[in-house]
């Protein structure tokens, strides 16, 4: 069999693997009862109408564990990468999971996340970020050296806490990461194209029956698709020439510097950081519009500026003015929202 044709038999046997996650949404309800995670509403935090089984993580990324096997597989010059991505995201979907049935403390989950990061990094190189280049051609252009796997570490546990954080509205995480694996695919090498492709397709699969409050992510999903996305996209910036670190760092800015300000307010306020409230730019902007229309204006804000950068690389720094400056805007015009009583 030529090499042609086993890579089309490959991306067949990845295509079918889809039928999982249909399968999965499905049959939610049945699989949440399963493995112990349904999510019931308490008119505290948690405003949701019926008991939501938490497996949309499960449904996207399990048949993904599969799909990096069969590319490992396919590619082997490219098997410690595609090993790397399925071990992490296996371990964080755990992670999450056990957070999901059994809340995991916050001093546990961040020491797990690190062992599982810093094994991956140490795994697989091209994971680190040794230079980070801004302008074209990496006109400016910051060299980290050794620091470049504690500066990756750090990216992508500040990442993943993030992606979490605005798990918080039917659609959100599951659209935000759509935009960034198309803004990926724009840049992706050739070993990682077709993996984010089924990527891709797997969330858009998950996608209707988050919306419609079949299924929700839970921290199981939030966890895995946000190391997924931030290693995809510390490969593809380093092995892309001319993708700079501006651009990059403009496709993640919204849900990441919305963290960093409930961490800090949390902080001012004497509670812990990881606490949870309302008082996010999702919850904000779901007190003065439909649920839907504040989901749309919250992806609007996060992924167009990025898009726009592909047209105007040069203009990323404004760019990013622009969508703090809009942020800071939001948070001006809007309240925390207060907790129901029960």
């Amino acid at each position: 069999m030529t090499h042609g044709a086993i890579s089309t038999v490959f991306a067949a046997a990845e295509g079918i693997l889809l039928l999982g996650v249909l399968l999965i949404c499905m049959r939610a309800e049945a699989v949440g009862r399963w493995l112990g995670v349904v999510d019931h509403p308490d008119k505290l935090r948690k405003l949701h109408r019926a008991p939501t089984p938490l497996v949309g993580g499960i449904a996207s990324m399990v048949p993904l564990l599969a799909v990096a096997a069969l590319e490992g597989w396919r590619q082997p010059s490219h098997a410690p990468l595609f090993a790397t991505l399925a071990f992490s995201t296996a371990a964080f979907l755990l992670l999450g999971l056990a957070d999901d049935r059994r809340h995991v403390s916050v001093t546990a989950r961040l020491l797990l996340s690190t062992l599982v990061l810093t094994m991956a990094l140490a795994l697989q190189p091209s994971l680190t970020l040794p230079t980070l280049a801004f302008g074209a051609e990496g006109a400016a252009a910051l060299h980290l050296g050794l620091l470049g796997g504690p500066f990756a570490l750090l990216c992508l546990l500040g990442f993943q806490n993030a992606v979490n954080m605005a798990d918080g509205a039917d659609g959100l995480v599951i659209g935000m990461a759509l935009g960034w694996v198309g803004l990926l695919l724009l840049h992706a090498p050739p070993e990682l194209a077709l993996f984010l492709w089924i990527c891709g397709a797997s969330l858009a699969t998950t996608l209707p029956f988050n919306l419609r409050g079949k299924l929700f992510l839970g921290d199981a999903g939030s966890y895995a698709v946000s190391v997924l996305i931030g290693m995809a996209a510390i490969h593809t910036y380093n092995a892309s020439a001319e993708l700079s670190a501006a651009n990059v760092m403009l496709w993640f800015l919204l849900p990441v510097a919305d963290c960093l300000r409930l961490i800090g307010t949390r902080l001012r306020m004497g509670r812990s950081p990881f606490e949870p409230d309302r008082n996010h730019l999702h919850h904000r902007l779901a007190a003065v519009m439909p649920q839907r229309a504040a989901v749309a204006a919250y992806l609007a804000l996060a992924l167009l500026p990025g898009a726009a950068a592909e047209l105007l690389p040069h203009r990323a720094p404004l760019l990013a003015f622009s969508v703090m400056l809009v942020y800071l805007l939001i948070l001006r015009i809007t309240s925390p929202v207060r907790r129901q009583s029960a």
